[in-house]
């Protein structure tokens, strides 16, 4: 009687770690299947670029770069830079140079 309940959890745990039917992961993972959250999947727009420029402290330095170089830049190269992100985080690849470092 105990060896029965033995095996039939053995079968059981078997059953559950194992399953014989599982679909295929392209069948399961969809691309359409991936929820859409506009704030966090759309590109950033030139407003939203406007309004970190303008947010930015003006009392410290980013990276080495000064706030008010970034100010009296003109809206080109700020579209520039903006167009520059929006395709590193739209196509998640970014320039090998990019992965190189000054230490």
């Amino acid at each position: 009687m105990k060896k029965d309940r033995v095996t039939n959890f053995e079968e059981h745990v078997e059953k559950l770690l194992n399953p014989k039917d599982t679909p295929n992961i392209e069948e399961v993972v969809l691309e359409n299947s991936v929820p859409y959250i506009p704030v966090l999947d759309d590109p950033f727009s030139m407003q939203e670029s406007m309004e970190s420029v303008n947010g930015i402290n003006k009392n410290k330095s980013y990276n080495g770069i000064c706030p008010g170089i970034v100010e009296m830049l003109p809206k080109l190269w700020l579209s520039f830079f903006m167009l520059l992100i929006n395709i590193v985080f739209m196509n998640m690849k970014y320039p090998v140079m990019w992965c190189y470092s000054k230490l």
